[in-house]
């Protein structure tokens, strides 16, 4: 079952999309660390979540994150890829949200910077969850 993106609008707005409606890596982030869960299970998370594979979130990817840490702290397993009936379609993009002119994930580098004009919400096509290793 998709998520429901209106239970989720107020906090996407409260983190602070960048101009083309997305949040970037550590915005979303932030949020979903508050969670708790093990940063191996938040990065299975974001990857299933950000289905265009550009290191940002839509408000759909980031309601797609925020079902699965609800169904996992609920004690349900998570899928080991996004089901099809949970990609997103025409219909679920929100209205909010400008048309994008990003070319299409077969097109970019996996760790492409993101498109200028974007300095404050800067991107990571995966951000990570785990403690910072101390160097050596």
């Amino acid at each position: 079952m998709a998520p429901n993106v209106e239970e989720y609008r107020q906090e996407f707005n409260e983190l602070g999309p960048n101009r083309n409606g997305k949040l970037g890596g550590r915005a979303a982030k932030t949020s979903m660390v508050e969670s708790k869960l093990p940063s191996k299970v938040l990065h299975q998370i974001w990857t299933m979540a950000d289905v265009d594979k550009d290191g940002a979130l839509t408000l759909y990817e980031f309601a797609l994150a925020q079902h699965f840490i609800k169904m996992k702290q609920d004690g349900q397993d998570l899928p080991q890829m996004l089901p099809l009936q949970m990609h997103p379609s025409p219909e679920i993009s929100s209205p909010e949200q400008p048309e994008q002119s990003t070319p299409p994930p077969s097109q970019q580098a996996e760790c492409e910077a993101p498109a200028e004009g974007n300095e404050a919400n800067e991107v990571v096509p995966v951000p990570h969850f785990g403690e910072p290793v101390a160097a050596g």
